[in-house]
């Protein structure tokens, strides 16, 4: 078989498979993560907590309702007339279980339409609603399935996982957060480059023995047979894009309906109120230029909040991830020039990204973990906890080969104009750029990793090569965002 993509029906059977009991228990024993929750369970838990919060408030509830209901039915109505075109464009005799699949939508959204229309009084619309958005967004993490994951990774995606380098930023830190995450509601925050982010560091956790986290990821990933596999894998999904398709609600988003920011903020809730670790990205969205983003604070107001409210202590843990080659580098230059960047599912990524590791073998994932930091009630400012998290994230990002290459070339364009180079030209200032890792002292160390980067960069078409030896700058946008990922990293 050849090696491109997990197959949707192999993702099925393990599933089912691990519905089995004894199989559910060995996967529970073996599972790093010390209370697995029924999704039943969690959606009846986070929509009697939203129901109870605006009990307390008739007049909040009465707002929250008729907006949160007005927002939903325009969402229906979106998306009813969406499907009736996709069917009506599509040939009765042309893929018929494509065309049972948008039927069952169909039917499904016209169901919940009238639903929701029969409702008037404000909690059972808020009831109704909550549920909905709860059973949409909740994970449903399945260790047995996790598990089978992971060996099926090594097996589909043995380049990506070859590649993969794990460390501490000091000896012990590892230790440390399983102490506190014994005890603690622990918060895994790493920088956000693709949209492959969540399979190197959840890989790297648990080479370490640390719990897989909830991960918070975007609605567009959840598509094809990763609409299968990212719940099980734990991650829940988040709804950032617009409500309607057109007029004034296509300036809507689905965070300015109150019933279901509230749904989210209590959904974290649930989980922090049963120690579950949670991993998401400050920055929100991958960068478009390389650099690291400032961080966003919605999450961390829900994180401060629920400190101060209960009085809880929490942890922080900053994760540094960096790629010699990095996911998606072309077309997130694309979306900086504005088109449209979130079409392929995770497992089309992946498998995309393995295809590059494979094509050059010298290249590395670097992921590190530092020390968790304390957030009590009395932690004052959440903006300076994120930037001090996303500076330690930065200073322990690993400098590869390839951002140090691109570092240096933009240096030297923007300082003495040039744009042609060898190996012997750069050397020098390849060598010099930022700390210089323990590696690269050895004995021909930097020459190995110098030309490791140049056939790199030539392989993706960032430079090309010239006669004599010598090389000529491409694509220096590409070039500017490998040597922007290091930017934060050495001060700039």
């Amino acid at each position: 078989m050849e090696k491109k993509e997990i197959p949707q029906k192999l993702l099925e059977i393990f599933i089912t498979a691990g519905k089995f009991p004894p199989v559910r228990w060995v996967a529970g024993m073996l599972s790093q993560n010390s209370a697995i929750h029924d999704k039943n369970d969690v959606v009846r838990g986070v929509a009697a907590a939203v129901v109870k919060e605006y009990g307390a408030n008739r007049l909040d509830a009465t707002v929250a309702a008729r907006t949160a209901k007005a927002y939903q039915l325009v969402y229906f109505r979106s998306q009813i007339k969406s499907l009736r075109k996709k069917l009506d464009e599509t040939p009765p005799d042309y893929k018929p279980e494509r065309r049972k699949r948008f039927e069952n939508m169909l039917a499904g959204y016209e169901r919940r339409r009238a639903e929701l229309k029969k409702l008037s009084s404000s909690l059972d619309i808020i009831d109704y609603l909550a549920r909905y958005y709860t059973e949409d967004m909740a994970a449903e993490f399945d260790p047995a399935f996790f598990i089978l994951f992971k060996q099926l990774s090594y097996r589909f995606f043995p380049n990506l996982c070859r590649s993969l380098r794990i460390s501490e930023a000091e000896p012990g830190v590892v230790d440390e957060i399983k102490r506190v995450a014994k005890e603690h509601p622990v918060i895994f925050l790493p920088n956000h480059m693709s949209n492959a982010d969540h399979v190197p560091i959840c890989l790297a956790l648990n080479a370490f023995g640390l719990p897989q986290p909830k991960i918070a990821a975007g609605a567009n990933l959840f598509r094809g047979v990763s609409a299968l596999a990212l719940p099980r894998l734990n991650a829940y999904k988040i709804r950032r894009e617009y409500v309607g398709e057109g007029g004034f609600f296509r300036e809507i988003k689905w965070f300015q309906n109150p019933i279901y920011r509230r749904v989210h903020t209590e959904y974290l809730r649930w989980g922090w109120d049963h120690n579950e670790p949670l991993m998401f990205y400050p920055e929100g969205t991958r960068s478009r230029d390389g650099r690291m983003g400032k961080p966003k604070l919605g999450i961390m107001a829900d994180i401060f909040a629920y400190a101060r409210e209960l009085e809880k202590t929490m942890y922080l843990v900053p994760v540094s991830l960096s790629y010699t080659i990095v996911p998606e580098d072309k077309e997130i230059e694309a979306g900086r020039t504005g088109k449209e960047i979130s079409h392929r599912d995770l497992l089309s990524q992946l498998a995309h990204l393995d295809k590059q590791y494979k094509e050059y073998s010298r290249s590395e994932i670097d992921v590190r973990f530092s020390a968790p930091v304390e957030l009590t009630a009395a932690t004052k400012s959440r903006g300076k906890m994120a930037e001090d998290v996303m500076a330690t994230v930065a200073k322990n990002i690993a400098i590869t080969p390839t951002y140090r290459l691109a570092y240096a070339l933009v240096k030297r364009k923007d300082e003495k104009g040039a744009e042609i180079f060898s190996a012997e030209t750069i050397r020098e200032e390849f060598a010099v750029v930022g700390p210089e890792p323990e590696r690269l002292r050895e004995a021909g160390a930097i020459d190995e990793a110098l030309l490791d980067a140049i056939g790199i960069f030539k392989m993706r078409g960032f430079i090309e090569e010239r006669e004599n030896g010598s090389y000529a700058i491409s694509d220096e946008p590409l070039l500017r965002q490998y040597a922007n990922r290091i930017a934060a990293k050495l001060g700039e």
